[in-house]
């Protein structure tokens, strides 16, 4: 064989496994900022915000986007149902983030159908809630998120 011919073929090999090695670093890298998200968005309204930024970060490379979807609803369920927040403006913001995120996703995949339903019963119950010191969210908000839920859920 050829000098340059096996040069050539040993430059190729490398550039191939190089370019292996670099899409599985990457990909390592994107599943760690899922753990990230995963990590803040149970936490206070700080970190909740760093976990939504790190979903929406993380979403264009996901394999993951079922995860990140119903984090991201269990999250709003939570904010809606639970925080006793009443009207702490970074949780109506992370709320709104995590509404649009999750409303603009298109159409419902039926693995997420369970959740989408859940938070549209949340999102109902915002009106009277149980909690008096719940998250206080307008009521166009609501009646917006209700509409866009009741569209994605037909």
């Amino acid at each position: 064989m050829d000098q340059g011919v096996a040069l050539l073929i040993g430059t190729l090999v490398g550039g191939f496994c190089g370019f292996i090695a670099t899409k599985m670093q990457y990909q390592q890298k994107s599943d760690e900022l899922l753990l990230i998200a995963l990590e803040n968005l149970g936490g206070g309204s700080q970190k909740r915000n760093v976990g939504i930024s790190a979903i929406e970060l993380y979403w264009n490379n996901s394999r993951h986007k079922d995860v990140c979807l119903s984090l991201l609803i269990g999250s709003g369920i939570y904010l809606l149902r639970d925080s006793e927040q009443d009207d702490k403006d970074i949780e109506l913001y992370n709320l709104h983030r995590i509404m649009t995120f999750i409303l603009k996703q298109g159409e419902l995949r039926e693995s997420l159908r369970n959740h989408y339903e859940r938070l549209f019963e949340a999102v109902k119950e915002a009106e009277n809630p149980k909690n008096k010191d719940s998250l206080k969210v307008k009521s166009k908000d609501l009646k917006d998120w209700q509409d866009e839920l009741n569209r994605i859920l037909k």
